[in-house]
């Protein structure tokens, strides 16, 4: 006996929206009790899960756990900011639970590291612990150590294991979230926006400008936005190489528009500087189909720009102007912070560093137990991930953080082939899009980015590393070349 037929079936297909619906009311109402942003990200999730299935992004679901894993870290990263302690205790747990998928990976056959990436992450943790047993407290220097390498097994993880669709699925998904509480935001349901810009440089006419709004969606930082989102945009790109059904790529395109206009609203220079460098460096690696596919995006954009217009886009490029000009306050106050940082490798050892917070002893000396005081951390900011390492690190660590970062990009670019190929270039696109953004932002002592860039770091190692399971096919391909050989003979 049947327990359904065809129309029960459909009966439930058409009833199964509604109790979703249901569902996701009543743990928005609980959610509420806690925190507010819970509601937003429980109808949020169910947003994103519409458009999952509406545009076909279901193909790319991970099919292993691990994927899941890549997916969530993504996930929940960009997130953790914005929900204060359940979002620093949820990190640490995620990081433990990456530590324990990388142990159980080595029971499992993997590839070797490349040298230069491998000796690059061992010299860099070296640095790292000097800077330490440096620090100007022990303390501070131990949270540093800590945040700094939590999600360094995700590099390794990811190159044993790599997963490019959990890694791409949780960007593409958490940046349809993120754009999610830009909207709440703009409609005023949600706070945390900032404002600036209009109020750098000589041409800011008090009289004639207002502030521009900066949108932070749940990232609770514009510029920490704007990264997100490029990332998103170039694994979007990454995918109209593929192989997919026009409603899928048509959906991409639409998403690509979504996202670049996010981060247009965030007012970050960076952001949009560093969507335009991994877009680039996408396309120019894909060769000629590449070349093609990108002037058609750059002429889409144009021809959106000039149909819509866009005050904050205009505001954005004229201050690209004034910081060439050296007019823009912004620019002009992050380059004296550069200097006067510089200043202070005179007391210090510029091989290893002056350890953590060394470069600033007269803050951080007197810090006690892991919690750093914030308001000692944001008046030692850099804003520059590489002078930071070699204020702290020195050249070793500088060293050893180039080589970690430019031997997998550079191999993913230049040496992925095969079914590798199309995701090696794009995670080389990103780590391109990351090492620009490093220059201007403490990149490894912010969220999310320690764990994009040990995950982006790992799948670009895995994208030209030989694989056990290829070891078959290519012991199967030198036996027919010599049989040939040998009939020729």
């Amino acid at each position: 006996m049947k327990l359904t037929n065809q129309n029960d079936v459909g009966a439930v297909n058409k009833s199964a929206p509604g109790i979703i619906l249901i569902v996701t009311s009543v743990v928005a109402v609980v959610a509420g009790f806690f925190d507010i942003r819970y509601s937003f990200g429980a109808f949020a999730a169910l947003a994103v899960l519409a458009l999952v299935q509406s545009i076909g992004l279901g193909r790319f679901l991970p099919k292993a756990p691990v994927g899941w894993l890549y997916a969530l870290v993504i996930f929940v990263t960009c997130w953790a900011p914005a929900l204060g302690t359940v979002g620093t205790i949820s990190r640490f747990v995620l990081a433990g639970v990456c530590l324990v998928a990388l142990i159980h990976s080595f029971s499992l056959p993997a590839p070797r590291m490349n040298k230069a990436a491998k000796a690059g992450v061992v010299i860099l943790l070296v640095s790292l612990i000097l800077s330490t047993l440096g620090a100007a407290s022990s303390a501070y220097g131990l949270s540093r150590l800590l945040n700094w390498t939590m999600f360094i097994p995700l590099l390794w993880l990811g190159f044993r294991r790599p997963d490019i669709r959990g890694a791409g699925f949780g960007l593409v998904v958490t940046s349809i979230f993120q754009m999610i509480g830009v909207g709440l935001q703009m409609a005023g349901l949600m706070k945390g926006t900032w404002g600036g810009l209009l109020t750098s440089g000589l041409t800011y006419n008090p009289e004639t400008s207002s502030w521009l709004t900066r949108y932070t969606g749940f990232t609770m930082n514009p510029n920490n936005l704007a990264l997100v989102l490029a990332c998103g945009v170039i694994v979007l790109a990454a995918c109209l190489l593929a192989d997919l059904p026009r409603r899928t790529k048509v959906g991409f395109l639409m998403l690509m528009g979504l996202f670049a206009v996010g981060i247009v609203l965030t007012g970050s220079r960076g952001g949009l500087v560093a969507v335009a460098i991994g877009v680039v460096v996408l396309f120019f690696f894909a060769g000629k189909r590449g070349v093609a596919l990108g002037i058609t995006v750059l002429g889409l954009a144009i021809v959106a720009y000039v149909i819509t217009g866009s005050r904050e886009l205009d505001r954005l490029l004229q201050s690209f102007i004034e910081i060439v000009s050296g007019v823009d306050a912004s620019a002009t106050q992050r380059s004296n912070v550069w200097l006067t940082r510089l200043q202070s490798t005179q007391n210090g050892n510029m091989f290893i560093g002056t350890g953590f917070g060394g470069y600033a002893p007269e803050l951080f000396a007197g810090q006690h137990g892991l919690d750093v005081d914030p308001a000692s951390a944001r008046r030692a900011t850099v804003d520059n991930s590489w002078l930071k390492i070699l204020l702290e690190s020195g050249v070793l660590g500088m060293f050893a953080m180039a080589l970690t970062m430019l031997a997998p990009m550079c191999s993913a670019l230049w040496k992925s082939t095969g079914d590798r190929r199309l995701w090696g270039i794009a995670a080389g696109a990103v780590i391109a899009a990351l090492i620009w953004r490093s220059i201007s932002v403490d990149m490894l002592d912010q969220n999310p980015w320690n764990a994009f860039v040990f995950i982006a770091l790992g799948l670009a190692a895995a994208s030209t590393a030989p694989r056990p399971d290829d070891e078959p096919e290519a012991a199967q391909k030198q036996g027919s070349a010599l049989l040939l050989r040998r009939g020729v003979k």
